[in-house]
């Protein structure tokens, strides 16, 4: 699948953050690992305490990863390596797609 436009959302420090706009959805397309060591992510529906996906990402690998969260997606980092070295860039597009 090829998509024209997109968004990105690029992530260089651990903890957690929203993919778009808090509360609206959104349609992850892929995640691309910049860094040269694999990285855990969580990604949660909009800001509730449920885990929708867990991944551990490869070291500089683009990871097409197509998921729709009608109120809005989280993230969290797991385990990086350290802030120095995180790199990830989330493609999104705003609205849910099923």
């Amino acid at each position: 699948m090829i998509i024209d436009t997109c968004n990105t959302l690029f992530v260089t420090a651990s903890g957690s953050g929203v993919v778009g706009n808090t509360g609206k959805a959104v349609y992850l397309q892929g995640i691309y690992n910049a860094q040269s060591s694999s990285q855990g992510l969580s990604l949660f529906s909009g800001n509730a305490a449920v885990t929708m996906a867990f991944c551990t990402l490869p070291g500089k690998t683009y990871l097409p990863f197509p998921m729709a969260a009608a109120g809005g997606l989280t993230y969290q980092t797991v385990g990086n390596p350290g802030d120095a070295d995180l790199r990830l860039v989330f493609f999104w597009i705003p609205g849910s797609t099923t």
